[in-house]
């Protein structure tokens, strides 16, 4: 069976429902044979390039496959003539795995740190029909479970949740440059464990600050790169950072693995 097979193969499925990275979830195909095709294709992408150890020829190749495979995308909405009733978003799970060492948007740390390069990501959002069709940027800290109520404000449904929503919509954020949004207080921690463990490793953030283990607070406006400290400079944004007791994971603290969106772009 050819790699185009095996690609064509694991692009209709993630079209249809989604999936993780090859390995994480069930495949129709040999999984072996798929990741051997799309590892060989990605090292021969950028393969010579002296520039680039053999491990970021792979890391670069794979992120040249996902820009074909979503120009393939963009060409199929066209041909369904789908394209401009239909919400594009680009976007990512958690910072990089990797590529940090190349290049880190003058960001610390990368995937599983609490630091901002592990879990600030991009977010670029097209519809048409919306009105969406890029031109500005929106700096407002939003993640992703605000995609579900926005979603739904967006489209106007009569959608009436089973528990209330951890999100909110940042609808008023796309359509209006001045619009008021609540300096709200995120969690995020980065344990792969069953049973969380209280106050392990996580980081609290607003528009300003992080507070990282409860002894580390940046301020990220100024210092997107979390070099200074600046805790016993500013005990009044530290301490109102500070997580609530943790009651059972349904307080104020969010403790579930999360990233978020900043400097996010309407494209």
């Amino acid at each position: 069976m050819t790699y185009e097979d095996f690609e064509d193969r694991g692009f209709h499925e993630v079209v249809r429902h989604g999936g993780g990275g090859i390995g994480q979830v069930p495949d129709f195909q040999p999984t072996l044979h798929m990741h051997h095709s799309i590892y060989r294709r990605s090292t021969l992408t950028y393969k010579g390039d002296d520039s680039l150890p053999e491990r970021f020829q792979r890391f670069y190749g794979m992120i040249t496959n996902i820009d074909d495979n979503f120009k393939r995308l963009e060409e199929k909405l066209d041909q369904l003539d789908l394209t401009d009733n239909t919400i594009l978003i680009i976007t990512t799970d958690n910072g990089t795995a990797g590529g940090n060492r190349l290049f880190d948007a003058g960001m610390k740390g990368g995937k599983g740190s609490v630091y901002e390069g592990g879990h600030r990501v991009p977010l670029f959002i097209r519809w048409p029909n919306g009105e969406l069709t890029g031109g500005r940027d929106i700096d407002q800290l939003v993640a992703h479970y605000d995609l579900l109520p926005t979603f739904v404000d967006l489209f106007g449904f009569d959608f009436i949740p089973v528990k209330p929503l951890d999100g909110r919509s940042f609808k008023p954020l796309l359509y209006d440059a001045n619009a008021n949004w609540t300096n709200r207080i995120l969690y995020m921690d980065t344990q792969r464990k069953q049973n969380l463990i209280k106050y392990k490793t996580y980081t609290v953030m607003d528009d300003n600050w992080r507070l990282v283990n409860g002894s580390e607070l940046y301020d990220i406006n100024a210092d997107l790169g979390q070099t200074e400290n600046v805790f016993d400079q500013h005990p009044e944004a530290a301490a109102r950072l500070v997580p609530l007791p943790f009651v059972g994971f349904q307080e104020k603290a969010d403790w579930r693995s999360m990233q978020h969106f900043r400097h996010w772009k309407e494209r």
